[in-house]
């Protein structure tokens, strides 16, 4: 396997779990060492040097600071809410809508509107 281990066997945890990405937590690979690392994985790509890191999967890894792994968690968990609501939102609009459609519909029927 190509790249580096980013971290120990079995303390890979996922954060957050998207199409093409992940979030996720894990304690360094590194011998003595029980530093955590927050990192970014890359779904279904794989390092193709030596020097990148990989998790246990094989997959290309980023390792960054806790703030950043943070804002992103936080940015992207803002806009997932923001995405509900606007779907909420919209199924609404569209109820709305069709009862709107309805009403004008049964007026026409009845030849109170043209």
């Amino acid at each position: 396997m190509v790249g580096m281990q980013v971290a120990k066997p079995g303390t890979e945890r996922t954060i957050l779990d998207a199409t093409n990405f992940q979030l996720m937590e894990c304690e360094t690979a590194m011998v003595g060492s029980n530093k955590r690392r927050y990192t970014v994985v890359e779904k279904n790509v794989r390092a193709t040097y030596n020097n990148q890191f990989v998790n246990s999967a094989g997959e290309r890894t980023h390792v960054i600071t806790k703030d950043l792994f943070d804002l992103l968690y936080g940015v992207l968990n803002s806009a997932g809410k923001q995405l509900n609501d606007l779907r909420r939102e919209n199924a609404h609009l569209q109820e709305q809508r069709d009862l709107y459609r309805g009403t004008i519909d049964v007026l026409r029927k009845n030849g109170i509107i043209d």
